[in-house]
């Protein structure tokens, strides 16, 4: 069983180096944990992440009868958003416009292999 402080402690760490938030989530746009922003926009980030995951994970069901999505990378005008997959939650970071794809990605990965074992003893899949 991981701890709230635990969990938010390992979400925190993310938040260097240009990553300015970090969310764990349910499917439906739940927030369960952040680091990094406000409750509001933590939510709003939320529920916008997770209706683009489920949407482009439908359509990969639908058409190539496959739902693999394994992470997935926006990039807007006030920045980066990474979303992956950890049980059965998401994991999404916010980065500003600095940070590099690789390096965003490598930290979105860090913290899933971090959290991924815990989450999957105590979440049903």
């Amino acid at each position: 069983m991981i701890r709230p402080t635990v969990l938010n402690g390992i979400l925190s760490q993310a938040n260097a180096e240009g990553v300015t938030g970090t969310l764990l989530m349910n499917r439906e746009g739940m927030v369960l944990c952040h680091a990094g922003c406000d409750e509001s926009r933590a939510e709003a980030i939320a529920a916008i992440a997770s209706n683009i995951w489920c949407s482009y994970e439908k359509s990969g069901q639908e058409t190539f009868r496959d739902d693999k999505l394994k992470w997935f990378f926006l990039e807007g005008s006030e920045g980066k958003i990474a979303i992956c997959k950890v049980s059965t939650l998401l994991l999404c970071m916010v980065a500003n416009d600095t940070v590099e794809i690789g390096m965003l990605r490598g930290k979105l990965h860090a913290v899933k292999h971090c959290l991924e074992p815990s989450l999957t003893h105590i979440l049903p899949r």
